[in-house]
């Protein structure tokens, strides 16, 4: 019933399962279907999904993902006008957002904010691995009155591990190896933040990649012609 609020469908093979004793969830064979204009379009799909949390970490505080991994799987995500449509559901431009927010006027009681005043959840979340693998995103623009422009980005391997997150400290790795339409892309980063200060470290590098794909987003440009290669070190400091 949320799904068709939004005209979508899922497919009768989709499984989800959840096993109580090793406290794992199993997404497979899922298709996520849009059934507007009375057509029938993939919006979202995926091979298979595996997420598992160490139950008896929970003791100590701590959310440990011991298994998580996504595999071959494709997601659709189209922007027109200020709106942005993710796997068939409709994002809301922040002004529309704030339009309706200045429609309703809410007056927190006092309970309510000596609430949201409160310490946060003492949890530590601690992924040591998660794997994202042959996962396909499409990025389709809509120019009035010009042909749509699409951008592809193919996910071969996102690999991000050693994470560690509490209210006070965040810590990860990550290494991205994709193509952008089908222009080779490299990524790997680090981040240590205490308190929200700290270092960000990253290596990024694209080959040769078409800039007239870039076009339409300088509409004061009739044509734009080349490629655009470049290999970067950067180090981003929070203080």
């Amino acid at each position: 019933p949320i799904l068709a609020e939004h005209q979508l469908q899922l497919s009768e093979n989709a499984s989800i399962r959840f096993n109580p004793f090793l406290m794992r969830i199993t997404l497979s064979d899922i298709n996520l279907l849009s059934t507007k204009n009375n057509q029938e379009n993939t919006v979202f799909s995926l091979d298979e999904l595996m997420l598992q949390v160490a139950l008896w970490q929970l003791a100590f505080d701590k959310v440990v993902l011991s298994e998580f991994s996504l595999t071959q799987g494709t997601l659709k995500v189209t922007q027109h006008d200020d709106d942005l449509v993710i796997a068939g559901i409709t994002i809301p431009s922040s002004a529309k957002e704030a339009e309706q927010d200045t429609e309703e006027i809410i007056a927190p009681s006092t309970e309510e904010t000596v609430e949201k005043s409160g310490s946060s959840l003492p949890y530590q979340l601690i992924i040591p691995d998660f794997l994202m693998s042959q996962f396909t995103i499409e990025v389709e623009k809509k120019v009035p009155h010009k042909k749509n422009q699409t951008h592809h980005i193919n996910i071969e391997q996102l690999a991000l591990n050693q994470v560690k997150a509490t209210h006070n400290e965040q810590q990860a790795n990550l290494v991205l190896t994709a193509f952008v339409d089908e222009t080779h892309l490299a990524l790997s980063a680090n981040a240590h933040l205490i308190a929200g200060k700290g270092d960000i470290s990253s290596n990024i590098s694209l080959d040769d990649y078409p800039i007239e794909k870039l076009t339409h987003y300088a509409d004061e440009l009739t044509e734009l012609k080349g490629s655009l290669s470049f290999d970067s070190q950067l180090t981003i400091t929070l203080a």
